[in-house]
């Protein structure tokens, strides 16, 4: 029972660190997984796109290749919270310029690409590490809730965007999903707490011992005669 209580004491003590994660995962790249296929009717009627041509879409997913381990980089040197804010910031200018496009195929690609590039930095690679950071016990509940988050957003968003287009057009859908990521991203960024997510430091006033300290330590030369005190 004690056992039990510190597991769920755990998930209550850092609600905060969850909802972040989980709100911020929820209107991040795994989002676009489920929403930008509603687009496609209404490009694709408007602009005569082939649909095999709207297809080649998913070769944008190959831009997340370098731009991921790029993105665990920064998080690990400047913080998950810093980028994941720089990639909330980001984001929805990408999906705004998506209203603009006027027609050629290859501008809506390179947007397509953009989210996929930009958005790394609003994926798991840095929501996820303030799981790692804040939880032990209940790790795995933890991030099982935050990467369940954006099939939330799968059901709740497509319904709305697709009803908005059919009375207002997809150049104002693409712009009201850009407020709505911004806002709730800031959200976001502003619920995690102080000091979590930071990037890692190495303690000035305590240094790192060089890595053959231990080894130095423990085999140092015996002294001569019967018995060996300080021996490791």
């Amino acid at each position: 029972m004690e056992q039990r209580g510190a597991y769920f004491g755990e998930l209550l003590a850092n609600w905060r660190v969850l909802l972040a994660a989980g709100l911020g995962m929820a209107v991040g790249l795994q989002m676009f997984s489920y929403i930008t296929s509603i687009f496609a009717p209404f490009l694709i009627k408007e602009f005569g796109w082939a649909r095999s041509t709207f297809a080649l879409i998913g070769f944008t997913m190959l831009v997340t290749l370098p731009t991921m381990p790029i993105a665990g980089r920064l998080a690990d040197r400047f913080g998950a919270k810093r980028m994941a804010a720089i990639g909330v910031l980001l984001l929805p200018v990408v999906i705004w310029t998506f209203s603009r496009i006027d027609g050629q195929f290859r501008q809506f690609f390179i947007c397509s690409a953009g989210v996929m590039a930009v958005g790394c930095l609003t994926s798991p690679v840095t929501y996820t590490r303030l799981m790692v950071e804040k939880f032990d016990k209940a790790r795995g509940l933890a991030l099982t809730i935050v990467m369940s988050a954006p099939a939330l957003t799968g059901i709740i968003v497509p319904p709305f965007l697709t009803g908005f287009m059919a009375d207002h057009g997809w150049r104002d859908a693409y712009q009201v999903l850009a407020g709505f990521v911004l806002v709730a991203g800031l959200i976001a960024i502003l619920l995690i707490p102080k000091g979590c997510g930071e990037a890692l430091r190495q303690n000035p006033g305590r240094p790192a011992p060089p890595a053959n300290a231990t080894s130095a330590r423990c085999w140092q030369p015996l002294p001569s005669g019967p018995s060996s005190p300080g021996s490791c």
